[in-house]
C-alpha cells in the first residue's frame, strides 16, 4: 500500500491499489472513503509526507511522529507568545516537557531553523519557564537567531531564474527545511564555518531529492521550459485516481505542474473540464485556454469546413504555434467519447519515475515540447492570462 500521511491534518490517506481508506489519528482502523477526501483534507496542508510500499503499523507510527510534531511546534509558539497569559505558556511549557524526546528535539529544531522568530517572540522569557530538555532547545534557539536569519538571507538571494517557476521555489524550500538544511546551514553559520551562499546544489545532491528531477542545462532550460502532455484514461474513475497519483509525485518532487486539467467526454463527445487547482497554485494558462483547447482538439478536426468562422481563426492561431499537427490530432485522439483524461503543462520531470507511473495505469500518453515562444504563442491565441505579470 501507498498512504499519504499528515500531522497537521491529524490524517493518513491509504491507497491500496483500487481501495482509499482514511486513517485517522488515535483510531485504530482505517474507514473506506471516496476521493474528495484528498481535497477535503489534505490540500493546502504544509506537511504533507508520501510514503510507498508501506504497511499499515508504519503508516500508524509515522501519522503519530507527524502529529506529535505538529503538536510540538504549536505548544513552543504557544510559549514564546507573550499576548497569551502566564499560566497557559507556563502550561504549554510543562505539556512540552512531557513529549521531550531526542527525536522530537531534532524536528523541532529542523522546522524552527526554516525561518527567524518574529521579533516579539519572547524566546527568552520562554526559557526562564521551562526546564530540561525544553529549556536546552529554547537556549539555542536563543542563540541561533542571528545564524538562521543568515541562512533565510542566503535562501532569499538566491536568483529566481534557478528554479523553473515559484512553486518550485517553494517546493525546494520545503524540502531544505525537511531534510534539515536549513538546521545545518544554522549550525555552521554559528560557528563562522558557513558557505557564503545557500548551498543550493548540495540540496540537489542529497539523498532525498537525489534522481527525481530532470534538471535541463541553463541554455535549454531556458529554450525548452514546458512539455504538454495529453493522458487518456478508460473513464472518469481511471482520471481520477490517477489525480491523486499526480499530488503524490508533486509533493515527491518528481514532477512539477504549472498547469493542469481533467477532462471527462460523455458517450455523445460533450467535454466536461474539471480543472487541477488542487494541484497548482495559480494557473498558468487560465481556464479560457484549456476550454478553447478541448474545444478544437475534440470537434474542430470533425467539424472540417462546416468550423465557424471564430473557431476556424483560433484553429489557425493554434498551427502558427509550431506544434505539429500530427500531435495535435494524437491528443484529440487520446480521449475520444466516453473516456476521460488529463491535460497537463508540466516544468521539471524526473521522467523515469514519472513515466514508469503513468504506464502502471495503462493510459495513451501524447507529449509534446514548448518552448518559451510557442507557450507564450498558446497564451495569446486562447486568450490565457499573463502568468508574469
Amino acid at each position: 500500500m501507498n498512504a499519504i500521511v499528515s500531522g497537521q491534518a491529524r490524517r493518513a490517506l491509504i491507497v491500496n491499489k483500487a481501495t482509499l481508506s482514511l486513517l485517522f489519528h488515535g483510531v485504530e482502523c482505517p474507514v473506506r472513503v471516496g476521493p474528495e477526501v484528498f481535497w477535503r483534507w489534505f490540500v493546502g496542508v504544509g506537511d504533507l509526507v508520501f510514503v510507498r510500499s508501506t504497511t499499515l503499523p508504519k503508516v500508524r507510527d509515522l501519522l503519530n511522529g507527524l502529529v506529535l510534531r505538529e503538536r510540538g511546534l504549536q505548544l513552543v509558539l504557544a510559549l514564546v507568545d507573550t499576548d497569551l497569559p502566564q499560566e497557559i505558556r507556563t502550561a504549554a511549557a510543562s505539556d512540552l516537557e512531557s513529549l521531550m524526546s531526542p527525536e522530537l528535539d531534532r524536528d523541532l529544531r529542523a522546522v524552527l531553523a526554516g525561518a527567524p522568530m518574529p521579533p516579539v517572540a519572547d524566546v527568552l522569557g520562554a526559557r526562564n519557564i521551562a526546564g530540561g530538555s525544553l529549556r536546552v532547545l529554547l537556549d539555542w534557539l536563543s542563540t541561533s537567531q542571528d545564524a538562521i536569519t543568515e541562512a533565510s538571507r542566503l535562501w532569499a538571494s538566491i536568483p529566481d531564474d534557478e528554479f523553473a517557476s515559484r512553486e518550485e521555489r517553494k517546493e525546494f524550500r520545503c524540502a531544505a527545511v525537511r531534510i534539515g538544511l536549513f538546521l545545518d546551514l544554522a549550525t555552521a553559520l554559528a560557528d563562522n564555518n558557513g558557505p557564503k551562499e545557500f548551498p543550493l546544489s548540495f540540496l540537489l545532491d542529497s539523498p532525498a531529492l537525489h534522481g527525481r528531477m530532470r534538471v535541463s542545462q541553463p541554455d535549454v532550460q531556458r529554450q525548452v521550459t514546458r512539455e504538454l502532455m495529453v493522458l487518456g484514461f478508460e473513464d472518469e474513475a481511471s482520471a481520477d485516481a490517477f489525480g491523486l497519483k499526480l499530488a503524490d509525485m508533486q509533493k515527491d518532487m518528481i514532477v512539477q505542474l504549472h498547469d493542469a486539467a481533467e477532462v471527462v467526454r460523455d458517450p455523445d463527445g460533450k467535454a466536461h473540464v474539471k480543472r487541477g487547482s488542487h494541484l497548482v497554485d495559480a494557473s498558468t494558462m487560465g481556464g479560457p485556454f484549456w476550454g478553447m483547447l478541448f474545444g478544437l482538439l475534440f470537434f474542430a478536426p470533425s467539424l472540417g469546413l462546416a468550423i465557424g468562422t471564430g473557431i476556424g481563426v483560433q484553429h489557425g492561431k493554434l498551427g502558427k504555434t509550431g506544434i505539429d499537427q500530427n500531435v495535435l490530432h494524437e491528443m484529440g485522439d487520446a480521449v475520444p467519447p466516453g473516456k476521460a483524461g488529463w491535460f497537463l503543462l508540466l516544468g521539471l520531470l524526473r521522467e523515469d519515475r514519472f513515466l514508469a507511473a503513468v504506464q502502471s495505469t495503462g493510459a495513451k500518453v501524447v507529449r509534446s515540447d514548448l518552448t518559451e515562444a510557442q507557450g507564450k504563442d498558446l497564451k495569446n491565441a486562447f486568450g490565457a492570462r499573463n502568468s508574469d505579470k
